[in-house]
This record gives structure tokens, sequence and C-alpha cells, in this order.
């Protein structure tokens, strides 16, 4: 557009990118701290009738004019304007668009197509939270991102940083072998000029979490086929996992891994058991951090194989492709930033809760409700921060449970993934009050939405969550009557189906997935088979006497089990055991508890203190990492809604 643009009262012209814009210079100044400090004493622009701006697009500058008078123009914009507009208001000091621009971002337009150049363009703009939002998304969406064209533009620091990560999302599977399908097609989305970064993006695939066979198919790649040192890398590193043995030429002797030096897989157990027969003094291979890497003693000279590999004709290696095999094989797995949630409540007197509701309309209910929230608190969503080990921490106040006449008795909170169901529960005992809403709450988009109604109404149920389905399981329905029926939601379909009926009625159960089958604990052991929709109870697996539990959490082979009333942890596997065995016991009630990692969380409350407990599965070990007292904000774990663990992406 080559016509000025003509504004009211003008007094001053900005020149940008050829296109002039009479303008307001209080206007200016007050939108803008940019503005009122070049319209100051301080500046020659401040009698200047026409002010250059440099790096400013045009259409984002009008835009900004137009918003000063109507804020309701933000409406408007679509797609990349927003970033357009937001690097404007950015370099300008338009402070409140920037905020609007970045909320707008994040909810309406973010994406796994666009969240690459949005972190990259908040990088340069020092945007701190669009940039975690825009990261977060990156990680957890990887599967979709590698898909994209911004990814194949990345540069190759940027990628390499990338794929790095260790909080990098790979499925239910954790694929790992996907992360170098994703540098296969990095590469040869320009192979001729990326040919000589093979080995350094390859190096970022943890190849120790890959099958040998998955290895072995890499080198039919193209990139892979045409860059020797890739080949020998790879070649290295099927050794390593397969044992063969290795020697150095001209040497009796040579250290190649020390202690802690590789992953604990048997390839490579077996790898060291050989190595230590040809040095004579080598370590065992455990699962810890890698140690630093020794000198070798043979940086100049040549490793030989004695034994070829199947298919691979080759002898020897140099000592510069073997440390970065060793290196690779070092990497620990991914991890997602997972942490453990717990439904808690915050006391508070009236007058804090009046003054809340002033500030905030969801919370604006009437004074019968305050005296209510007096007495019992209100319930808040607390994580245990283990990186600070201080106290637990408020995420979010459970608002959607709060809309409806009290808080609804019975609700079910889970988990799945960064997401959070509330689901179920009766406002009113025998009055037929009930919520039969499912909410969702998106912890990246620190969002609600309306996700779902119940079939049928529900209280003190079970639910889980099994790959992309919702399963709400028992409880109390209409009358007060226990039920034995499962209903199944899927998240995208949206739509509800009848499962199979329990064996019996439950309502409170402990449940949990195991080896993708549900397994319901009350009197009796009870397996879900979602292949078949059918039920099975296991009889031949002992409770103990006067045992209840409320919780199930499943690690490796085993379901562990805690119950609100009693401090014993339990834990049986369902495939080999008869009985449940006590593993030990937290210093309280286990109350709720979680798994998180190799460790299971336990939040409890005995003579109105609230504990917070722990027990390392590897270890064995039980602690006591948290007691409140009377400075902690009147915390509570008493009437607990639930506990699960959550992934936060955190800056």
């Amino acid at each position: 557009m080559s016509s000025d643009e003509s504004y009211k009262e003008a007094n001053v012209t900005l020149e940008v990118d050829g296109v002039k814009f009479h303008c307001n210079r209080n206007e200016l100044a007050t939108q803008s701290p940019y503005f009122e400090a070049m319209f100051s004493d301080n500046f020659v622009e401040r009698n200047k009738e026409v002010i250059k701006i440099q790096d400013v697009d045009a259409s984002a500058m009008r835009f900004l004019l137009q918003w000063i008078n109507d804020t309701s123009q933000i409406d408007s914009l679509r797609g990349e304007e927003v970033l357009v507009v937001l690097q404007a208001a950015s370099m300008l000091q338009f402070d409140r668009l920037q905020r609007t621009c970045e909320d707008i971002m994040v909810q309406r337009w973010l994406s796994p197509e666009s969240c690459l150049q949005t972190a990259a363009t908040a990088d340069q703009l020092s945007l701190l939270k669009l940039h975690q939002k825009a990261s977060a998304l990156a990680l957890w969406h990887f599967s979709e991102v590698r898909h994209t064209q911004a990814f194949l533009n990345l540069r190759s620091d940027a990628l390499v940083e990338y794929l790095t990560q260790d909080a990098l999302s790979l499925g239910s599977n954790s694929d790992e072998f996907q992360v170098f399908e994703a540098v296969s097609c990095w590469l040869e989305h320009n192979l001729s000029e990326r040919h000589p970064l093979t080995v350094e993006v390859l190096s970022c695939v943890r190849m120790n979490f890959i099958p040998i066979s998955d290895i072995r198919s890499m080198l039919n790649y193209a990139c892979i086929d045409s860059c020797e040192d890739a080949q020998l890398l790879l070649k290295c590193i099927i050794c390593i996992l397969e044992g063969k043995e290795v020697s150095t030429v001209g040497e009796n002797s040579v250290t190649v891994f020390e202690e802690e030096t590789l992953s604990g897989q048997d390839e490579n157990k077996a790898c060291c058991e050989t190595i230590r027969k040809l040095a004579g003094h080598i370590k065992a291979c455990t699962s810890a951090a890698p140690s630093e890497i020794s000198s070798l003693q043979i940086m100049d000279k040549e490793v030989e194989l004695n034994d070829n590999i199947d298919n691979i004709s080759i002898n020897e290696f140099s000592a510069d492709t073997l440390i970065k095999a060793q290196v690779i094989l070092s990497k620990n797995k991914r991890q997602l930033p997972t942490i453990a949630c717990v439904i808690g409540r915050i006391m508070r007197d009236e007058e804090q809760i009046v003054l809340e509701e002033g500030n905030d309309s969801e919370l604006n209910l009437t004074k019968k409700n305050r005296k209510e929230r007096t007495k019992n608190g209100s319930p808040f969503i607390f994580y245990w921060d283990s990186a600070k080990n201080e106290k637990p921490v408020p995420l979010l106040p459970l608002s959607k449970v709060k809309q409806g006449p009290h808080e609804p008795l019975g609700y079910t909170v889970i988990s799945k993934g960064q997401e959070l169901f509330v689901i179920g529960g009766e406002y009113l005992l025998g009055y037929g009050n009930w919520n039969k809403s499912v909410w969702k709450y998106n912890v990246w988009s620190e969002t609600w939405t309306f996700e779902t109604s119940l079939t049928e109404p529900r209280r003190h149920h079970s639910a889980v969550c099994l790959d992309d389905d919702l399963y709400i399981i028992g409880g109390f329905g209409k009358f007060r009557v226990i039920m034995d029926s499962m209903d199944r939601y899927n998240f995208h379909t949206r739509t509800w189906h009848k499962c199979a009926p329990l064996p019996t009625n439950v309502y409170s159960a402990a449940t949990c997935v195991h080896n993708n089958f549900i397994y319901v604990i009350s009197c009796l052991v009870f397996c879900y088979y979602p292949t078949s929709n059918s039920w099975a109870t296991l009889n031949d697996i002992n409770i103990p006497a006067g045992s209840s539990f409320n919780t199930a959490m499943s690690h490796e082979g085993l379901i562990y089990l805690t119950g609100s009333y009693s401090p014993a942890l339990m834990c049986f596997d369902p495939l080999v055991e008869k009985s449940i065995k006590c593993v030990g016991s937290f210093q309280n009630n286990a109350g709720d508890a979680c798994l998180v990692g190799n460790m299971i969380y336990s939040f409890s409350e005995e003579d109105d203190r609230p504990y917070v407990e722990v027990y390392d599965i590897v270890e064995q070990t039980f602690k006591v990492i948290w007691t409140g007292n009377a400075s902690d904000d009147k915390i509570s774990f008493k009437k607990s809604g639930g506990c699960f663990s959550l992934v936060l992406y955190r800056a």
C-alpha cells in the first residue's frame, strides 16, 4: 500500500516500510513505553514530524494503530497474522496487545505445524511464557511435529537441541526408532548439504533402546548408505550390543569401557563380559549415569574385530568411532516431566473467601456456600515438586466442582497425559441432584472445557484411561444402589459404549491398567479384557482378611496397592502369585497414593497434620519428605478427592 494512512488529531507521521501513518503522539505514548520515551525530552525524535520505524511490518503497524481505538480488532486476526502483530507489539512495547496476542496464540493458533516457528520467534523476542508453551507443545507432539515443513527446515543446532531433550514424547510405547526416522527425513530433505552432519545428528538417537534388528535396518537408509562414518558408527554399536570380541592392533590389553558406562541391557552386559576377558580389568556395566570416558590408550590406533558380524563385512573401527558409540549407548531413557498430584484443600476463613469472590465471578457464591467452604475448605490440586522438595504446591483450584449448590460428593479426578478430568458426583445425597458433567482441564493451555456427560449418574466410582478410552467403573447410582456397570468413552469419537458388567457390584474400588488389561481389586481381584469385552475373576489370588484398598498402581510386572485406613503398601504379580504380600509400611495411613517413575507418593493426614511420604521401589525404602505445620496455608488432605500423576512441562 503506497497511500498515506490518516488518523484524527495527527501530529506525527510514522514511516514504516515506505508507508506513512499519521498518528497522535499522546495516544502512542499512552499505549507504549517505547513511544513515551521517544517523545520525551531525551530523544531527538520528539521534534521530528516524520519518524522512520525500522524492522516492523507495515501491515502490523496499521493493525497496532487501529487497535488503539478499537481493541475488538484483535478478533479479525488469522493464522500467522497474530505472530507478525506480536513481533511488532513486542518491539514497540505495546504490552497489553502483546499479552493478548500471546494468549490468542496459545488458545487458538499454536499447533504442531506452528510451534517450532513460534518458539524461535518467542526466543528472539524474549517472550518467556510463549517460548515455554511453544517448546512444550513441540516436545509433547513430537510424532506430529517431525512431519512438518518447519521441522525439515530447522538448523542443525536447533535440531540437535530439540532431539536431545529427555522430555521428548515418544508415545505410549516409547518408540525411540521414530527419532531416527525424524533424523533421516531431516537429512534427506537436503542431503547434499547436510551430508557432513550425518554423524552429529545421528548421535541424538538413543540406540540402546532400539532393537538390534531395527538398528541393522538403518544401514539401508539413503542418508546412512551415503555416509561411511555413519555406517561404521552403527556397525560398531551393533558389535557392542551383540557382545562381539574386540581387541586393539598391536596391544595386549586396553580399557575400553569403565564402570557405569553403558545402559544395563543384557546385550551390553554380554559385551562387557567379552571385553573383560581380553582386557583383564574391565568392570561390570550398570544402568547408572555414565562415568567419565576413559582415554582408551588407543587414541590414534584401530580396534580390530576378531569375529565378523553377520551380514556386516568389517574388521576394525577407529578409536573415535568407538568412543562415539560408547557415548551414544551411555544415554538414559527419555522421561516425561511427570509430577505427583493430589486433590487437597486450602482452609480459609470467611473473610478471605469473600475477598476471593470479589475478584473471581466463578467463585461468587451464596453465603451458605461460603460457610461450607469455611468449614470444609476449597478444593485444590496440589503437586509435589521433587526438584525443590519443600512442600506441596497449589496447581489450580477445582473451580468446576464449586459451581453447583455444594461441592459434589464422590466425584473422581483422573489424568491422561497433560489433561485431567473431573467426573460425576452427587451434590445433595438423597435429593437426586447429580453432577453428570465431565470437565477437562489442560495444564498446557490452562483452560477448562466441557468434555461430555455421563450416560447415567454416579458417585464414588472408579475410572481409568486405556489408550484413547476412558472407563467408568461401578459406584453408587440412583437410590444409593451400588452398581456393577462399566461404561467406555472414546476421546476421539466422543461416544459412549456399554461394556460387559462386572462380576459383582463395587464402589471406590482400587483400579489400574496393567499389561493392557484393567484390574479391579475389591473383595476379589477382577480382570477385564478389552479385546473380548469380558471379565475374569482371579479366585486364586488371596486378599488378606480385613484389607480395603482404594489405590492400585502398575509398575513393571507388579501391581502395588494402598488403602486409606492402613499404612501398609502391598503388591502382587497377577500372573504368577497367589497372594498379596506386604512390601512395608508408610509412617502414616497411606491415604491417597500415585506412582511417578520408580516412586510411590502417599498424601495423608493424621491429627490435622498433612504428610507426604514416598516409597522408592528400586531402593526399597520409605521416607517422610514433608510434614505440614501451621504456617503452610492450612493445607489439608483429610477429604482428598484422588491422587494421580500428570505430565507438566515447566520453564
